[in-house]
């Protein structure tokens, strides 16, 4: 209930993903690839402060349903 109450706070929702797991795009794991390399060399206080606005949520189980976090507006 918190988690929903603040992202209703934020204009935020939970939607059902589309697609489970990472694209296979070969573009899309070319660019995961040269972001997480970056990640390397960042600072404990940067790494702390970012946010992966794709982070996948999943609920256990045998029948796994995953969420996206996204904008209220569409804007994601």
């Amino acid at each position: 209930m918190a988690l929903h109450s603040a992202f209703d706070l934020l204009d935020y929702c939970r939607r059902t993903s589309k697609k489970k797991g990472y694209s296979e795009d070969p573009e899309v794991m070319a660019e995961r690839l040269v972001f997480a390399q970056e990640g390397i060399t960042w600072s404990r206080a940067r790494l702390e402060s970012q946010l992966f606005s794709d982070e996948v949520w999943a609920i256990g189980g045998a029948h796994t349903t995953s969420f996206v976090t996204v904008r209220k507006d569409g804007l994601d």
